[in-house]
């Protein structure tokens, strides 16, 4: 290693032109890659295809058009009930016209003034008429006395006082939902202009669109805050431009790769893969704060030459640094065995660029620092705690209970936290009570019944749906769905049925009804024909009820529909139940991600374990090294239970990083433990001198990412508030205790095998 060290270091301050120049010409090829990046935030493609709910709606969508759609009110403060009709007419036009790739982003819209319904005439006595008749010379009370007796079929669309309309837009299936949401709140945010009316919109099809814009937004604002925040801090550490600089400058360009290789491979960009800068900045910026502290000591302090204070800085530090990085590397990298592709990619894709970020940082910091000037900014003080100050700690802990009292109450944290921990599926709770998406979903739930939407559909297995007391199994059926408070709506072709019925005998179902809606197709017009076929299959042996419930954060929609199936499979038997829809998709999507997520960190911590152990050459070193990251984890798990903060989509990530991060205050107290000790007159003055060399530089790196990471509390989107608090809290928590467990547990069991030879150390 030294012999290697020395050749590494002279080779690259030699050549540190062509170094420079070979890290410019790969960072312009995979600067073009990045402009190859597209964005798409459709989180049902990123559901395996053989996951049953996604089955499910794929078998109901061949069976019948079923498309995302769009929930958008309008609150009027003026005009007449006509003028308010023409004006979502107009305004329906207007996102009709959504064009994405030379497609119709918007297939079709619903509203007062596109519900057509049977009528008196024609020559079977019965035809199809708009609710709003059209023409110029129409009164507002001939439309109020038809939307009085058409009410069941316009639910949601009209308010009592008429002062609220609704609208519903279906998304083209197959363009990038995202885009087409995107256009049609660009659209909402133009009408909501107008001084007179007040318009909202929301929907399971906006949450990804919804959740992308507002962590670009607030990464746009936070992310430079924290880069501000974090250079003054380097500064005050390196008390130099250049090196602060270098740091930053390594972090820049391993995101270039890191971003070309994700271009070059086709993977989309995703909000999950949004986090990976976050991630890779804490890595980048420690491996640097660590090479260039101990370069500092041993040219300022030892008073060595360039090329021998970096060799012995490498000497010492690179196996430490690359244990930080592969075991970061195995740590995300446990995540390529999810189901879910948006945390798989995020998962190799940061391994690789914690990677990248360790090779340039080898690489390009001698070539940096060999234009470095000895200057008076390192003093003995800046380096090292001072000696004292590391005395008195290790007395705190070989002389006092007082890990053991800590001990303790971690143990109690951990396991009452336990119970109060929560996992969200719900879109909407991503964002806060306060906020306009969620304002908006409340009041359209309020006059649409609910924002969040799935499907039953139901065969009798004599494949005829032509008896009248199938009918009214189906009406009791609805009636069952309606008793539950979650469910607000349940619209189907029954009340279709039932104003045909009352047309042609008086009476809600009939079999003259019945025979004339199912058997005369077309006989009522293109439309209405259409209409009919949204509900029924063409052989009339299927129909679909659509079922429309409250957007409840942490409310489970799986078992919901699990519970209705067996109602159903049980009191009716001769119906086969087919369920499926967004809301539960979206559901089973996220228990999913979580359930792989426990896969996830299992592994995590044997494949961190293992690697420690290997390249350590020792169990025991692995096992201690391990202890205070493993209950890092275990204590932030249980706050985020106490804190009230879900595990969701972007807070689930946390885990991991716990991990990753956590690992690497374990990894440099021990690798400094071992290379100092044999230096030492007893295993004491060995963890003291530690204390006093590694631990300055687990605090400068711990205060730097850290406060870098707090900014990010005041992000107005609460997963990334809780994302930057926890960890923020992981890395003081992480790095507390690797200063505390290691040094006991070394101090106690090191006279039972733990080697004091340096090789074990600078051995790779």
């Amino acid at each position: 290693m030294h012999s290697f060290s020395e050749h590494l270091v002279r080779f690259i301050t030699k050549n540190r032109i062509a170094v420079i120049l070979f890290t410019l010409l790969f960072t312009g090829i995979f600067g073009y890659y990045t402009t190859k990046i597209y964005v798409d935030n459709d989180a049902m493609k990123s559901v395996p295809e053989t996951l049953r709910e996604k089955l499910e709606l794929k078998k109901l969508q061949e069976t019948f058009y079923t498309p995302f759609v769009l929930l958008f009110m309008a609150e009027f403060e003026q005009g007449t009930l006509s003028e308010k009709i023409d004006s979502m007419s107009a305004w329906a036009a207007r996102f009709e016209s959504i064009v994405i790739d030379s497609a119709r982003g918007i297939t079709g819209t619903v509203h007062l003034g596109t519900v057509k319904t049977p009528v008196r005439g024609g020559f079977f006595g019965i035809q199809s008429g708009f609710v709003v008749p059209k023409g110029d010379d129409i009164s507002d009370d001939v439309i109020r006395k038809n939307i009085a007796d058409n009410s069941s079929l316009i639910k949601g669309l009209i308010s009592d006082d008429e002062k609220i309309l609704g609208m519903v837009l279906s998304i083209n299936p197959d363009l990038n939902r995202p885009r087409v949401v995107e256009q049609a709140f660009k659209i909402h945010a133009q009408l909501d202009k107008y001084r007179t009316v007040k318009t909202y919109m929301t929907g399971e099809a906006s949450m990804p669109f919804l959740i992308s814009r507002a962590m670009k937004r607030d990464f746009s604002i936070m992310l430079p805050i924290c880069l501000l925040v974090s250079s003054i801090l380097l500064y005050l550490i390196f008390k130099s431009i250049r090196f602060t600089a270098a740091s930053l400058i390594i972090i820049a360009i391993s995101l270039v790769w890191t971003f070309g290789l994700l271009g070059m491979f086709g993977v989309p960009f995703s909000v999950v893969i949004s986090i990976i800068p976050i991630i890779m900045f804490p890595v980048g910026v420690a491996n640097s704060i660590h090479v260039l502290k101990t370069f500092a000591r041993h040219r300022w302090q030892n008073g060595l030459d360039f090329t021998q204070s970096f060799t012995e800085t490498y000497n010492e530090l690179l196996r430490p640094i690359f244990l930080t990085s592969i075991t970061t590397f195995f740590g995300f990298g446990s995540f390529v065995f999810s189901a879910i592709s948006w945390t798989r990619y995020f998962g190799v894709f940061c391994g690789i660029g914690v990677m990248i970020s360790l090779f340039l940082t080898i690489l390009l910091l001698p070539a940096f620092a060999s234009w470095e000037k000895k200057t008076t900014l390192y003093s003995d003080d800046s380096l090292n705690i001072p000696e004292h100050a590391g005395r008195s700690f290790a007395k705190l802990l070989f002389d006092t209970p007082f890990y053991k009292v800590l001990s303790a109450a971690v143990v109690v944290i951990c396991v009452i936290g336990a119970f109060f921990v929560r996992y969200e599926s719900n879109p909407i709770a991503m964002f806060s009570p306060k906020s306009e998406i969620r304002k908006s979903d409340a009041l359209i739930t309020k006059y649409f019944k609910g924002t969040s939407f799935f499907y039953i559909v139901l065969t009798h297995k004599t494949r005829s749906l032509a008896d009248t007391a199938r009918w009214e199994e189906v009406d009791s059926i609805i009636a069952f769905l309606k008793r539950d408070d979650v469910i607000g709506n349940v619209s189907s072709i029954l009340p279709l049925l039932n104003r045909t019925s009352m047309i042609l005998n008086n009476k809600p179902v009939s079999a003259a009804g019945i025979s004339l809606l199912l058997k005369a197709k077309g006989m009522f017009g293109k439309s209405f024909g259409n209409l009919v076929d949204s509900w029924l299959t063409p052989d009339r042996s299927t129909m679909k009820l659509q079922v429309t419930c409250r957007n409840i954060p942490g409310y489970k929609y799986t078992r919901l529909a699990r519970q209705i199936q067996d109602h159903i499979t049980t009191r009716y038997p001769d119906w086969e139940v087919t369920i499926a829809g967004p809301a539960i998709l979206i559901d089973a999507m996220i228990t999913l991600l979580i359930n792989t997520q426990v896969s996830s960190i299992s592994s995590s911590f044997l494949a961190v374990f293992f690697i420690l152990v290997l390249l350590f050459r020792s169990f025991k070193i692995g096992f201690f090294s391990i202890i205070p990251m493993f209950i890092s984890t275990l204590l932030i798990y249980a706050l985020m239970g106490l804190f009230h903060v879900p595990v969701n989509t972007v807070t689930v990530v946390i885990m991991n990083t716990c991990i990753g991060i956590g690992i690497d205050y374990s990894i440099h107290f021990t690798a400094g433990y071992l290379f100092i000790k044999g230096s030492c007159e007893n295993n004491r003055e060995a963890l003291i001198k530690t204390i006093n060399t590694k631990g300055s530089v687990i605090l400068f790196n711990t205060i730097v990412v850290g406060a870098g990471f707090f900014i990010l509390v005041f992000s107005s989107f609460p997963p990334i508030r809780s994302f930057g608090l926890f960890i923020f809290i992981s890395m003081l928590i992480s790095a507390s205790f690797a200063l505390i467990y290691l040094p006991v547990l070394y101090r106690s069991y090191t006279q039972h095998g733990i080697s004091s030879n340096k090789e074990s150390v600078t051995n790779v």
